[in-house]
């Protein structure tokens, strides 16, 4: 699976194969028609599923069955989903687009998509939890890398800084440092807790992580920049959510300028993809979905997220 044409043909497969199960498992759990119409709005929306085939990829690599790993892929997602609703709310980013479509409030109401939100944290770590195929060592292990990935030191964490950034009027926005914990928080701890649970699926523990984490912690920052190029210089029809949102708040575009940005991103993916080399040429499948998927956000018209 080393060729460009391998890694297309991987990705529409498992990309499939996620939207196919995602919609099980919310059939499966759900019970309240209005709330579900919310969740599948926002779950099953047009997306490049880039964090479950990173955690899909990461297990296939290492060895690990991509039937066991499916249901963690998907759980990842459903956190992804579930902070992007929350971020769209008007009290944090008050988005009006997100996936080429009207964010979750303003079709469902900001009451029913905090619901829907909570709904999908509590279904991911559900889902997590009950990996079929998975014994309950390792899905013990998987549900802490998804705790770890969304509380104070992860999804939650970046959140409120960005928030208190733009709040105080502090010079984050000018700080190199600064804006770059908030992207670690906000960004990095999904990637991390994709290729991490793919890993764990795989077999690794302790230190054998060091490598995948760095890799994905890298690939975090790099993608983040990339996110924040496009918003300032792409348009609602190309990235299929709202523009120009990020230019007052703390963003490495708005520190180092566009320029100097994208050599930033183009550092950052080098540096991910060094990271990986103890790993051994078996992780060349999944450098090359990341080279991929990155070449394709600058020109398919469709949102990183």
């Amino acid at each position: 699976m080393n060729t460009k044409t391998d890694i297309q043909l991987f990705s529409r497969e498992f990309r499939a194969s996620v939207n196919q199960r995602l919609d099980e498992l919310i059939d499966n759990a759900s019970s309240n028609d209005a709330l579900t119409e919310a969740i599948r709005y926002s779950l099953l929306a047009p997306g490049k599923r880039l964090r479950p085939l990173i955690c899909l990829m990461s297990s296939h690599c290492l060895g690990g069955s991509l039937e066991q790993t499916l249901d963690p892929a998907c759980a990842i997602e459903m956190i992804h989903t579930a902070s992007l609703i929350v971020d769209d709310l008007p009290c944090m980013d008050d988005a009006k687009m997100r996936r080429s479509m009207p964010a979750c409030h303003r079709c469902y109401g900001e009451a029913t998509s905090i619901l829907a939100a909570l709904e999908l944290l509590s279904l991911g770590y559900r889902v997590m939890s009950e990996a079929p195929g998975v014994d309950a060592e390792r899905r013990v292990r998987l549900v802490q890398v998804l705790a770890r990935a969304v509380g104070v030191n992860g999804l939650i964490g970046g959140q409120d800084l960005d928030l208190a950034a733009l709040q105080k009027g502090d010079d984050s926005a000018t700080n190199t440092d600064c804006v770059s914990r908030i992207h670690e928080l906000k960004t990095s701890s999904l990637f991390i807790a994709a290729a991490e649970s793919g890993a764990t699926v795989a077999g690794l523990e302790g230190d054998q992580m060091i490598p995948i984490r760095q890799f994905a912690a890298r690939l975090g920052l790099a993608y983040q920049t990339l996110d924040d190029l496009l918003d300032a210089q792409g348009s609602v029809r190309t990235t299929g959510k709202d523009v120009r949102k990020d230019l007052d708040k703390p963003t490495l575009v708005g520190v180092l300028g566009e320029d100097s940005a994208a050599d930033y991103a183009r550092n950052m993916i080098a540096a991910a993809m060094a990271a990986l080399q103890p790993l051994g040429p078996g992780m060349e499948p999944l450098e090359n979905l990341v080279i991929s998927l990155i070449e394709n956000s600058a020109t398919t018209e469709q949102a990183l997220t």
